[in-house]
């Protein structure tokens, strides 16, 4: 592992290079890894369209369809748009690597450095410098890096701005994000653990979650802190999604996360065991396609986070029915960071 003052470029090469791993996840670039590798979130610099462009294309057919093409295609309909996703920008976009690519064989050596961070088990994300570390790594080159704390890469990445559930609120990310039980970015709900360890351990081992309205994704990591087998969270904001994918890249745990708006009922073939639905009721305006989801994809127990101040009665809509065989309160959840009192009702429900 690489460790230094962060700011101070240093230079790697060989082994240390080939470990680099990708690290601008979103929705478009996770499926193309996702469905061409085995995950989406531990990509090498080795297996990265950049590098492998270089190596089988580069002095065959540069400007034809291949893997670097394929990349871009997937990557830009998320970020521009299919309008703006066009051949010609691809091209354009293919040709200024080749040319950063010949300048830097030509000059022999990498200028500026690529920003990394060291994630929790030693591997290091590549922040920024995808296309100048494939380089060095294609021209077998040393490559100068700089690297941020893990802090400071999980507060780039969770602040969402111009997001109401971003960091449009006080210029704070909603979720607390955490390491093991270490706050590393202060969130609006600073209770994420202490909500947590009112959930039953059996429902969360080796079982399977679904997390409804889930933001950056916190819910999901800690419920993987708590050995899920898989956890997925959904959430209609693209921007959430992106952010959730890529703190992930720092953790590396077995999450998925999917851009849904819940006013439509969300249906998957197999239902998860367990499904969290956590203070969002009030914030979906189509009650029965929420309801409809929750039912569709509830195996066996769904925990349900209430608003401030409310009570059963409140969530009649989803209650009254029978759908549940029984509804237990387990407690109170935190209002806000701003005050200390307790007044979300969370309760575990069973199918």
């Amino acid at each position: 592992m690489i460790t230094h003052d962060q700011g101070v470029p240093k230079m790697i090469s060989g082994l240390e290079l080939e470990n680099l791993i990708f690290g601008q996840q979103h929705p478009g670039t996770k499926n193309f890894f996702a469905q061409k590798f085995e995950n989406y979130h531990t990509v090498p610099l080795s297996k990265m369209p950049h590098y492998l462009f270089l190596v089988n294309h580069l002095h065959k057919n540069p400007l034809d369809c291949h893997i670097y093409y394929d990349y871009l295609c997937r990557s830009w309909d998320f970020l521009l748009g299919s309008a703006l996703n066009s051949h010609q920008r691809r091209i354009k976009q293919i040709k200024k690597f080749i040319n950063l690519y010949e300048d830097i064989k030509q000059k022999g050596k990498i200028l500026k450095p690529v920003m990394i961070c060291t994630r929790p088990d030693g591997r290091q994300i590549i922040v920024d410098g995808n296309h100048r570390a494939s380089t060095a790594l294609a021209l077998k080159m040393t490559l100068p890096i700089v690297e941020i704390s893990p802090r400071e890469y999980l507060g780039r990445t969770s602040l969402v701005e111009n997001e109401f559930y971003g960091s449009g609120n006080n210029h704070i990310p909603y979720q607390s994000i955490l390491e093991g039980k270490q706050v590393m970015v202060k969130g609006r709900r600073p209770d994420l653990l202490e909500r947590m360890n009112l959930i039953e351990a059996e429902d969360l081992k080796n079982q399977t979650l679904l997390d409804l309205g889930c933001n950056l994704g916190m819910n999901c990591f800690l419920a993987a802190q708590f050995q899920i087998q898989k956890a997925v969270g959904i959430d209609v904001s693209p921007r959430l999604i992106m952010a959730a994918l890529r703190l992930n890249a720092y953790y590396a745990l077995p999450c998925d996360f999917l851009i849904h708006d819940l006013n439509t009922p969300f249906k998957t073939v197999k239902k998860y065991h367990t499904v969290f639905c956590f203070s969002l009721t009030s914030h979906v305006r189509n009650a029965r396609a929420l309801v409809e989801t929750i039912l569709e994809n509830t195996g066996k127990v769904l925990y349900l986070e209430g608003h401030s101040g409310t009570g059963l009665k409140d969530y009649s809509f989803l209650f009254k029915n029978d759908y549940f065989s029984s509804i237990q309160l387990k407690g109170y959840t935190r209002d806000s960071y701003r005050w200390k009192t307790y007044t979300r009702p969370f309760y575990r429900c069973i199918r």
